[in-house]
């Protein structure tokens, strides 16, 4: 899905899969996690090959994933990498309701949000637009608080998103942290692609 490798041809695939899988370990044979991995890493095709590390690091930070995969799907992703925060000492939180896609940098930031003023005002638009859709500048929050933040100052949202938010996701924004910049977003990407490596490792 990150990768943007075509999906044809999976139905065939998997049967495929558990069809070699019994004949290796019998009907009512579980085998085992590392046979399947095996199986998996050995089909090669152009439909079923697994990107590598650096295929898969490229593609994440080049996404420009709220547009792309659309924000269902990256819901699904941000919940799985808040899933994979959350260890044995983690107290257990329950979220009441649906959650949202919520740009840190808002999608609306021309009011609150102005360029940093180093270079020419259209290069800085640029970089802005490349960036804004990111998996680095996007985060989850409840329906009632993603209307509520919209397209705020940094120095208010920011300690908003730390103050009310239970996810593990979201302790990023804390530490006094009152300001979100073009870098911030690239570091909090490679910082969640190396959860994203951990929690989707190839086979």
């Amino acid at each position: 899905m990150v990768c943007q490798q075509p999906s044809q041809g999976y139905n065939r695939f998997f049967l495929q899969l558990l069809t070699t899988f019994r004949a290796q370990f019998g009907e009512n044979s579980a085998g085992d996690a590392a046979s399947f991995q095996l199986l998996l890493a050995e089909r090669k095709t152009e439909h079923t090959e697994w990107p590598d590390d650096d295929a898969f690091e490229k593609a994440w930070l080049d996404l420009d994933a709220y547009t792309e995969l659309g924000p269902g799907r990256v819901v699904m992703v941000l919940r799985a990498l808040e899933d994979a925060l959350h260890g044995p000492k983690t107290e257990s939180t329950p979220i009441g309701g649906p959650l949202n896609v919520e740009h840190v940098l808002p999608q609306k930031w021309e009011t609150h949000w102005p360029l940093p003023g180093v270079s020419d005002a259209q290069t800085e638009r640029d970089v802005r637009s490349s960036l804004l859709h990111d998996f680095g500048n996007l985060t989850l929050v409840t329906p009632s608080f993603n209307s509520s933040l919209s397209n705020d100052p940094a120095k208010e949202k920011l300690p908003e998103i730390d103050r009310h938010s239970v996810l593990m996701l979201n302790k990023h924004f804390g530490a006094g942290k009152a300001t979100w910049t073009e870098q911030d977003i690239r570091e909090r990407s490679k910082r969640l692609f190396a959860l994203a490596l951990k929690v989707w490792a190839k086979p």
